[in-house]
């Protein structure tokens, strides 16, 4: 379900770094961002934890992606890229 693109998007859409996000998911700071940069899979575990604590779900994570783009979208249409 969780992807490793999709953690930066989560965080920015929580408003969260990733220390925050660490903490609130009993994980360290390290790990996290070895997550975000592809040097980690998310494990089931991890996962369950990062949708549990945020209270995702599948539609929230689509949504979430959903307005990521969008977003991309708009700055390139207003910075006429």
């Amino acid at each position: 379900m969780l992807k490793a693109d999709d953690l930066p998007i989560i965080r920015d859409f929580y408003n969260l770094t990733t220390n925050r996000l660490a903490d609130i998911c009993n994980l360290s700071q390290s790990y996290v961002a070895m997550i975000e940069n592809g040097h980690r899979p998310i494990t089931i575990n991890v996962e369950r934890r990062i949708i549990d604590q945020l209270g995702l779900n599948a539609d929230i994570i689509d949504k979430i992606r959903k307005a990521a783009e969008e977003y991309e979208k708009l700055k390139r249409d207003i910075n006429g890229i």
